[in-house]
């Protein structure tokens, strides 16, 4: 996760306070998702993208616990703390995942889906440099200056242009309109 970059250098992946503080980011950005300012759609289509979304997380959950969060936690850190950072990454980026599936599922109009493309693809890239980097980390090795590392900035320029595609969006629909 992106927690385990800045202390695994230093052979101590999950138990840095830079790991704690890079927790920050996801209610902000999970914040973000649920800010944007979709149109809304009927209870019927919001109930089914709601338990499709469960679905999908539930999938995705299990397959992380096999893989990815049932051996850190057997691994057995060596605090109780560690052990939460080393967890909190894989965890928050399903919850993440699981939000951005709620509002894509409220994608109707192009303007819109030119805000969702962006997002999506930014969430996706940060789910999977930090599942693979946590991956690597727990069995050894992860290396500093790999591919990976080009994923944690490439998701965030990816969420940035989303903002900024919505930002555009919303100014040209307050601007009036010239006859």
């Amino acid at each position: 996760a992106r927690c385990v970059a800045p202390a695994a250098s230093r052979g101590d992946p999950f138990g840095s306070l830079a790991g704690v503080l890079l927790l920050v980011d996801y209610p902000l950005v999970i914040a973000g998702i649920l800010l944007l300012p979709l149109r809304g759609t009927s209870a019927a289509r919001r109930g089914r993208v709601l338990v499709d979304g469960l679905m999908t997380v539930t999938a995705l959950a299990t397959f992380s616990w096999y893989f990815l969060l049932g051996p850190i936690l057997a691994r057995g850190a060596e605090s109780p703390a560690a052990a939460v950072l080393a967890t909190a990454c894989p965890v928050l980026d399903l919850v993440m995942l699981f939000f951005l599936l709620l509002v894509s599922g409220r994608v109707q109009s192009a303007a819109e889906r030119r805000v969702i493309i962006p997002l999506s693809l930014g969430l996706l890239a940060m789910v999977v440099g930090d599942s693979a980097r946590a991956y690597l980390t727990l069995h050894g090795v992860y290396e500093v200056g790999t591919v990976l590392d080009v994923f944690p900035p490439l998701s965030y320029m990816l969420l940035g242009l989303g903002a900024r595609t919505q930002r555009v969006a919303a100014r040209a629909a307050a601007e009036p309109r010239a006859n």
